[in-house]
């Protein structure tokens, strides 16, 4: 009863009363309800904008209940939370374990993948985030966040600078996902790459594409 209570507060966000009967349940003969507690205390200190609290809270989960199904879950809490801290490289780190702790078909194992190219790229190491995606694309190439993956490799070429490179990964990319939400930003990728290298002539005709296409 304690624990839904918990539960209820915090589900109308009522986080700092949640706080204390998440708390009260953590000693309780039920393990499997303290293991829920303490992945709910992180993320009520994550609403309460406290993410250095939250990720002690899913370390002290993880360091107490080593394998419990909330472990990876805590994992993937701190993988996420350092990322929104822009604590990249740590992310990656945190993100890369998570993937060695999952099976290797699992949903968890998939967005780790793909997230230590997100880390990688966004701690501007482009190299490692291209070799990072195209693990993923190898693993895992049925997945629907393929096209994450392939859209995230051609602006990586953009920015090392290698605009041949992104542009052939643009084509592949539209060639797969035509009618993608992103097909747009990829050809105005195209138009841009060429309008960076000063060639008039073809980006003109790229962004004349770009503006029938869309």
């Amino acid at each position: 009863a304690r624990a839904r209570l918990a539960d209820a507060l915090f589900n109308q966000k009522r986080y700092p009363e949640a706080q204390p009967q998440y708390r009260l349940t953590l000693g309780g003969a039920d393990e499997e309800i303290a293991r829920w507690s303490q992945l709910q205390l992180g993320w009520c200190s994550l609403r309460l904008e406290k993410p250095d609290e939250a990720r002690g809270q899913w370390d002290q989960l993880r360091r107490r209940w080593t394998g419990s199904p909330e472990a990876p879950l805590a994992l993937l809490a701190t993988a996420e939370t350092l990322f929104q801290q822009e604590k990249y490289t740590d992310a990656e780190q945190a993100f890369r374990k998570l993937s060695r702790e999952v099976p290797a078909g699992s949903p968890l194992a998939e967005n780790a993948a793909l997230r230590v190219g997100d880390a990688l790229y966004n701690a501007k190491s482009y190299e490692g985030a291209i070799l990072a995606w195209r693990d993923f694309s190898a693993k895992f190439p049925g997945s629907k966040r393929l096209v994450e993956a392939l859209y995230g490799i051609q602006w990586a070429y953009v920015q090392l600078g290698d605009f041949e490179q992104a542009r052939q990964e643009a084509t592949s990319f539209l060639k797969l996902f035509p009618s993608s939400g992103l097909a747009a930003e990829v050809q105005l990728m195209v138009a841009e790459s060429f309008r960076r290298e000063k060639n008039t002539r073809d980006a003109v005709e790229q962004y004349r594409e770009l503006i029938e296409k869309y």
